[in-house]
């Protein structure tokens, strides 16, 4: 089979950003949750750092809820000239997200969820394997033991996907997506001839259907063995960090930028005491008799008050803590606004 150079035909993505994750309020009150940090750095990075490993130059993002925010912040990242903004007035689905971007798109494009943190990438060069198929769709799989609130596949030889539902009714397979697609421009057809589902919303599975029933199929799975996460709550948050605070630990991230990693049961001073992995943001005011971690992020210019106790936490930049506090897997924005793991 002929190889074909992805890095020069293969440069686009879309990614998906407009959601006002209504599972992670109050915190998405006030900050988009594309900007929720995990070990200090906002998941929407985490997923551009991704795109950049597969060679992805230009970018299409779909914004909606404090999209304000969301562009200040990549302003100021290496980001900023890759990065063309799309907006979403109304949460209509994926589908409808993926559709902004059809006069834009002419050749095969990725897709990325940008509530998904990727941590390492596909085994197999997923983009090459897709375009060397000819495939219409190639999405992105993993096992899972207990499938739901996702799409789940039915999947036969040579990779091909058989049947794709929406978080259905009647499980019958343990396989389901992940926050990537790679599509044909094809998918802007499929997506003009389908309706809202029950949920009101343009279902991405109900476009791949379409493609399987009028376009001779061609939409294969591939299988995904790393560590990814879905960051829908509290909990998803503060398991991201974990993982993120063990591969800086083990020196297999990079320390993030004005932070410093704590270990080995190091003080700072005053009978305050670090159970690492701890990441402490610059500037930040850690007062005595303190406990911090394990597993707890500490952000920058961040007061903690005296003789409190945090463990498996994400603290906000320039958040207050008072003292004598005792907070155990939480995510904490500021003394009003906070959510339980």
């Amino acid at each position: 089979m002929k190889c074909i150079l992805v890095t020069k035909i293969f440069d686009t993505a879309v990614v998906l950003a407009a959601g006002k994750g209504i599972r992670l309020q109050p915190l998405t009150n006030n900050v988009p949750k594309p900007l929720l940090p995990v070990a200090g750095k906002p998941i929407i990075e985490y997923a551009l750092d991704f795109l950049q490993k597969l060679h992805i130059k230009k970018i299409f993002m779909v914004v909606g809820h404090k999209h304000h925010q969301i562009q200040e912040y990549l302003n100021k990242t290496k980001f900023r000239g890759f990065i063309e903004y799309l907006f979403q007035e109304q949460q209509l689905g994926i589908a409808d997200a993926i559709n902004l971007a059809g006069d834009l798109v002419k050749n095969d494009f990725l897709v990325f969820l940008g509530d998904n943190l990727f941590l390492d990438l596909p085994s197999n060069d997923i983009l090459e394997h897709h375009l060397n198929r000819q495939a219409n769709a190639t999405l992105l799989l993993e096992e899972n033991r207990t499938p739901k609130e996702t799409g789940v596949v039915l999947i036969g030889e040579d990779d091909r996907i058989l049947k794709i539902e929406e978080k259905p009714s009647v499980v019958f397979s343990n396989i389901i997506t992940t926050g990537i697609y790679i599509f044909n421009p094809i998918i802007f057809r499929a997506i003009k001839d389908i309706k809202p589902s029950s949920r009101g919303e343009f279902e991405i599975a109900d476009a791949i259907k379409k493609i399987l029933e009028k376009d001779s199929g061609k939409v294969y799975g591939s299988f995904f063995g790393g560590w990814r996460k879905n960051i829908s709550r509290a909990k998803d948050l503060l398991d991201a960090n974990r993982e993120v605070l063990s591969r800086i630990q083990a020196r297999i991230l990079p320390v993030t930028p004005e932070f410093e990693l704590v270990e080995n049961g190091s003080q700072l001073g005053c009978n305050t005491k670090i159970i690492p992995p701890v990441l402490i943001g610059k500037n930040a005011k850690i007062e005595k008799n303190t406990q911090i971690g394990p597993y707890t992020t500490i952000g920058r210019n961040t007061a903690v008050g005296a003789n409190s106790t945090i463990e498996n936490c994400i603290v906000f930049d320039k958040a207050y803590i008072p003292k004598n506090a005792k907070l155990s897997s939480v995510v904490y924005l500021n003394e009003d606004v906070f959510v339980q793991g």
